[in-house]
């Protein structure tokens, strides 16, 4: 019995175990359904987890990384809770309308607006922080298929614009 207890967890450690010891390069993309990474180009794309988890052992040995991924996750918690502002400003116009209460319903009107509000500010913020850590990451680092004199052009992830990329070694 200790042999199968040891056994499943030595392969539930394992299967947990990430290879990033050999990752040369970050990329991440938003997609519809939020931000997505991969560390080959080939790969396919992962979620980067709730407030980006899944990306704090990539920069575990980049201070300059760590500190934006943390406050992406600051920003992240606050976009959180001012959804959660929205939500019950909605709820209090729902019942004030249902209640026939009208200072009720200005309050709930209040509340939603300051909430919606927050939403648009902190989700544009936050982005820039996420971007600003994978940017430390890939400091100095070699971009996905780029290994000739030959300059390749590339979008920009977080503004608008693109530029041409050379690999120069």
């Amino acid at each position: 019995m200790k042999k199968i207890i040891i056994a499943m967890l030595l392969c539930v450690f394992v299967a947990n175990l990430n290879a990033q010891d050999d990752v040369q390069y970050l990329e991440i993309y938003p997609f519809a359904s939020g931000f997505k990474y991969r560390t080959s180009p080939k790969g396919k794309f992962k979620r980067i987890g709730l407030l980006g988890q899944k990306l704090k052992p990539y920069f575990k040995d980049n201070p300059s990384a760590s500190a934006s991924l943390k406050k992406y996750q600051m920003g992240q918690s606050l976009f959180i809770v001012a959804n959660l502002t929205s939500l019950t400003g909605t709820g209090m116009m729902v019942y004030a309308l249902r209640e026939g209460d009208g200072e009720f319903l200005r309050k709930g009107l209040v509340t939603n607006l300051v909430g919606i509000g927050l939403i648009f500010i902190i989700s544009e913020m936050t982005s820039t922080y996420l971007y600003s850590a994978v940017d430390s990451f890939n400091y100095n680092r070699r971009p996905f298929g780029t290994n000739s004199f030959v300059p390749k052009i590339q979008l920009s992830n977080h503004s608008l614009g693109m530029g041409l990329v050379w690999d120069i070694e």
